[in-house]
């Protein structure tokens, strides 16, 4: 041992040294000694505590001196007497094996140190490596560790030396606990960063899917027109996702431009009911409607081909959009015709609907074309329902989605009707009967709506009135059919605007003439209605032609005659 007064530092010297040569020659040039502060290694001791109350000490095996501590040990390897014999600039003192015995007051490290001289009968070599000892130190429980640091190196003297450290049993698994519940706690602070991670990534990929799989499920129900405003989608941060979204957007805008070129209950079979695309007709309840645009070859004669299209375009807008609004599907154009069917259980309301909303909106399409310098047009429509047979219709080559049969045969030939009789809008008796069985109340010829139906219309009116005008029998048929004028209700309305008192007995005295004529009674009949001779009402003035017809053309005379006209030219 080496004693730094002025450092209060001792020193412990090892025979370590090496000779040194200057390289590429045996010329000697000194040599290495390694020292060591015994007081410095209690410092490093202090590094190894576990707990607050732990402590470590090293024991020299060979000598049985204490070497270092983390208690202030100087005291017990000098005593004051040799301290007295060092030179005051220092000075080499042997190891003292004496000073082993002086540990009475270092606490656990004494009771420790008799713990290992009584196991070990003072011989420190015995001690193994690596062993834990549990033993009871200040009436407590303690773990005991010892470790052997032994050098083996060429031109190092022998040293070996016993590490031993002591820790407080209930400290240790404290400890022990609080780093688990440290490293728990670390997990679950990490655990749920990566399950905040994920859920960003996730919310990232659901999201965008949810809203896409929202879509499809309108683009299922044909729900194109609300699906168009919706599509304005926020790019993802995932390439994947936005290259999801621009083709789903894509395939959205081709089905809607393919619907404008197929019927839209082609799609819906195809897309809501998963039916294939083949050729086939099955039989349905459906309503026809025909409407041809009044004085059409007139009118095309009369104006430029760039006027003519750009009038038309606008009406067919107008009139295919108050169909399609009504549940209509437009089967084709034809000319200037609009073949249209209603395919929905209350077909017979949405065909008679859609003609009325068609009245309706006519006014400000005469508006929009004023101030655009074009023609005011107005149309023509005939309506029937019944069982049609409607599919795929055609060849392999090419077919269309149509409906074809008796009921589809009899609207077209009502439509042109309308210029005969001097009406808009005729329907078939059969049209009437089917809303007099849905209504919730009927008198004379004006049906109440019955809003209890589980399928309703979009375009509603109150009521409908349906104006008898002859027993017909068109182009192809042998049995005559019943026909009438479909009017909104509101004009016999006296709350109603658009109520006239005058219009109101003409309708009624028409009505009663109507039934004359099935009856027989022509004179009757015609005098009825003779009073409105100057009167512009287009059913009045044909009921007074037919009249006249039958009776100059001796009809009447015939006892097997009936009071029904016959439409060979339409």
């Amino acid at each position: 041992l080496y004693w730094l007064p002025d450092h209060d530092s001792l020193l412990l010297f090892y025979p370590y040294q090496e000779k040194l040569f200057q390289p590429g020659t045996d010329v000697y040039d000194g040599w290495i000694r390694v020292d060591m502060s015994l007081l410095y290694l209690g410092v490093v001791l202090q590094e190894t505590l576990i707990t607050a109350d732990s402590s470590s000490f090293i024991v020299d095996a060979l000598t049985g001196q204490l070497l270092s501590a983390t208690e202030d040990i100087l005291p017990y390897i000098l005593t004051e007497e040799e301290l007295a014999k060092v030179p005051p600039e220092g000075g080499f003192i042997p190891l003292n094996a004496k000073a082993a015995k002086l540990y009475d007051n270092l606490g656990t490290i004494t009771e420790a140190i008799g713990f290992l001289e009584e196991e070990y009968g003072g011989d420190y070599t015995k001690v193994p490596d690596g062993e834990t000892f549990t033993i009871k130190l200040g009436g407590t429980s303690h773990f005991l560790q010892t470790t052997q640091f032994v050098t083996t190196e060429k031109n190092v003297a022998n040293l070996q030396w016993v590490l031993v450290q002591i820790s407080p049993r209930d400290q240790f698994f404290a400890q022990f606990r609080r780093t688990i519940t440290q490293a728990i706690i670390i997990s679950a602070l990490v655990v749920l960063v990566i399950v905040l991670i994920i859920c960003v990534l996730l919310a990232c990929i659901i999201k965008p899917l949810r809203t896409m799989s929202t879509q499809m499920g309108k683009v299922k129900q044909m729900q194109l027109e609300s699906l168009q405003h919706a599509l304005t989608y926020q790019g993802s941060s995932l390439l994947e996702i936005n290259h999801l979204q621009s083709t789903f957007q894509d395939m959205v805008g081709a089905l809607d431009a393919f619907s404008k070129f197929v019927p839209r209950a082609v799609i819906e079979n195809l897309v809501v009911e998963n039916q294939k695309c083949e050729l086939g007709l099955a039989p349905k309840e459906i309503a026809i409607m025909f409407m041809d645009i009044r004085n059409f070859t007139a009118l095309s004669e009369s104006i430029s081909t760039d006027q003519l299209v750009r009038v038309v375009e606008g009406f067919m807008e107008e009139m295919s959009h108050c169909m399609v609004e009504c549940n209509g599907t437009i089967d084709k154009y034809i000319g200037d015709c609009i073949m249209c069917l209603f395919l929905k259980q209350r077909c017979a309301y949405d065909s008679c609907y859609a003609a009325l909303k068609c009245l309706d909106v006519l006014p400000d399409v005469h508006v929009k074309a004023e101030k655009s310098g074009l023609p005011k047009l107005s149309f023509r429509a005939g309506i029937n329902c019944g069982t049609a047979y409607v599919g795929n219709f055609g060849s392999t080559h090419r077919y269309s989605y149509t409906a074809v049969g008796d009921p589809v045969n009899l609207a077209a030939r009502l439509e042109p009707f309308n210029k005969v009789v001097g009406t808009t809008v005729i329907v078939s008796e059969k049209i009437k009967t089917a809303i007099m069985k849905s209504a919730s109340g009927y008198v004379g010829e004006t049906p109440t709506h019955n809003n209890t139906s589980d399928e309703q219309s979009p375009c509603t009116f109150e009521r409908l009135y349906f104006r008898y005008l002859a027993s017909v029998v068109v182009y192809g048929k042998k049995k005559p059919v019943r026909v009438f004028e479909l009017l909104p209700s509101e004009i016999l309305d006296s709350s109603s605007s658009a109520y006239d008192d005058e219009r109101k007995q003409l309708f009624d005295d028409f009505e009663h003439a109507t039934r004359l004529v099935e009856q027989k009674n022509l004179t009757d009949a015609l005098g009825l209605i003779m009073k409105y001779e100057l009167n512009d009402d287009g059913p009045v003035k044909f009921l007074m032609r037919q009249i006249h017809e039958w009776n100059i053309g001796g009809a009447t005379k015939n006892p097997a005659w009936e009071p029904v006209l016959h439409l060979d030219k339409l």
